[in-house]
């Protein structure tokens, strides 16, 4: 990391915003109350002039490129176009949340009960096989 002695003094406050008025990197809100304070502040407004001055050699290395009428036209579009235009078409069934919704659901279900079926209806045990025993002579009608 360098020190802020290196590169020149730590700029800040009205200079960071002027810079980044003149990059376009504000957000909207940001860039409108800019814009205001260039109108009524002389002071922001020379930071914001020197700050163009600044950036001008790398906007002069570029040449001008003008998009096609199709490219704005899509803006547009995308923009300005009713809520119920923008809605994108369906992606099949695999692309549509409310299966991916009922599908999860329908697993916890099969889940819960698969795991509760053992409590509630507990399987029986097999039934013990008893063994008899029988003493018996060969040739007598005593039996035991």
């Amino acid at each position: 990391m360098t020190l802020a002695q290196d590169n020149g003094p730590e700029r800040g406050g009205d200079d960071l915003l002027a810079a980044e008025y003149v990059l376009g990197v504000l957000a909207a809100d940001e860039r409108q109350i800019a814009s205001r304070r260039i109108d009524t502040e002389t002071a922001f407004a020379r930071l914001v002039d020197a700050w163009e001055v600044h950036f001008a050699p790398m906007a002069a290395a570029y040449a001008a490129v003008e998009p096609p009428a199709s490219v704005k036209a899509a803006i547009d579009r995308r923009l300005f176009a009713s809520s119920a235009a923008t809605s994108a078409p369906s992606a099949g069934l695999l692309g549509s949340l409310a299966f991916w919704r009922g599908l999860a659901a329908a697993a916890l279900a099969a889940l819960a009960v698969f795991v509760a079926l053992p409590f509630v209806n507990p399987s029986l045990p097999p039934p013990e096989t008893r063994l008899v025993a029988s003493l018996a002579a060969d040739n007598s009608n005593v039996k035991y």
